[in-house]
């Protein structure tokens, strides 16, 4: 098969860091109008989402015309990924992946038309369970010659899910692996169009590895300027904790050093307009999310290069010291 897709991970890696800022779609700048899953209905949800296998709730004694891709209550289990509640979930088969470790259990989005470019999925995590939390997904594409629904095999509690006509693209990990969280993976890129989109589940959190869930989930297809609202928000994120003390903060340093004055307040200054466009939503052109990133690690780079130790600071050099807790220095 041709090669036509390539994964591009962006600078989003301070979101997988277990915070809780930058996860929800508003927080970085998305609508629920940009929701490629935004039209489903409860009545055609089985045409746009199918997640393989199936959970532990399936009568196994039931045909597959009574629980398969077209029936009610496939309907009815799949709408739960978009009912706007985190109390009902969809949960894989645990049951087989414990005795089957080539079990791939995946979650399909078929759209109606093809889309390109930077995208990212939201889930939005079970409310009631700690573990078994989607952490990594490889992400496969099909230009839509896939089969809807396929599998493998004629006894669907034993089949495989059929990858003939999709292409594997990347390996995306999926931020803030707790309960009734908000959750977002890594942006992948998709170079030409694509219609169908398979996460396949490779790792979850708590060493439950061989089965997942999830209770909401939505597909965003990306413009420039949101990736670049997004990977500002990734740099704002990596340093929003230095910003929460005052008057300021030493930005790494440790007890008893000092560090360059000037280059840290223009770190501080610059951080703070990333804070302005970030926590008002304010809209920023890529070129300018650039210019400020490079701002950041520049001023970064040299406070952590014009760190000393002596006992009295030199013109121009002031004094970190810790004075509320260890981790959070203060700029005094």
């Amino acid at each position: 098969m041709r090669k036509h897709l390539r994964l591009s991970v962006l600078a989003l890696a301070a979101m997988f860091a277990g915070g809780a800022y930058a996860q929800t779609p508003q927080s970085i700048g998305l609508s629920d109008d940009g929701n490629l899953l935004k039209d489903v209905t409860p009545d055609n949800v089985n045409e746009h989402l199918w997640m393989f296998g199936w959970d532990d709730e399936i009568d196994p004694d039931e045909t597959a015309e009574d629980q398969g891709p077209d029936s009610q209550a496939e309907k009815d289990r799949m709408w739960k990924l978009l009912d706007g509640s985190f109390e009902n979930y969809v949960s894989s088969d645990w049951a087989r992946a414990e005795i089957d470790p080539g079990f791939q259990q995946f979650l399909d989005v078929y759209l109606d038309e093809k889309v390109q470019g930077p995208m990212l999925a939201w889930i939005k995590r079970r409310a009631d369970n700690d573990n078994g939390h989607v952490t990594e997904m490889d992400v496969w594409a099909s230009d839509g010659s896939a089969k809807k629904h396929g599998l493998i095999g004629d006894d669907r509690h034993t089949a495989n899910g059929d990858f003939a006509g999709w292409e594997k693209i990347g390996h995306v990990k999926v931020s803030n692996g707790v309960k009734g969280q908000d959750a977002l993976t890594e942006i992948f890129t998709i170079e030409k169009p694509a219609k169908y989109f398979r996460f396949v589940f490779t790792k979850a959190n708590a060493d439950c590895d061989n089965s997942t869930h999830m209770a909401e989930f939505k597909l965003f297809n990306l413009t420039k300027d949101q990736v670049a609202f997004i990977n500002l928000s990734a740099v704002y994120a990596n340093y929003a904790t230095y910003l929460e003390t005052e008057p300021g903060n030493g930005f790494g340093t440790d007890y008893y050093q000092y560090a360059d004055e000037a280059s840290f307040k223009s770190l501080r200054a610059t951080l703070e307009k990333i804070r302005d466009i970030v926590e008002k939503n304010k809209p920023v052109t890529e070129e300018e999310a650039d210019a400020l990133k490079a701002s950041v690690e520049s001023d970064w780079q040299k406070v952590q290069n014009s760190k000393k130790l002596f006992n009295v600071p030199e013109a121009g050099y002031s004094r970190i010291e810790f004075v509320k807790k260890p981790g959070f220095c203060v700029y005094a």
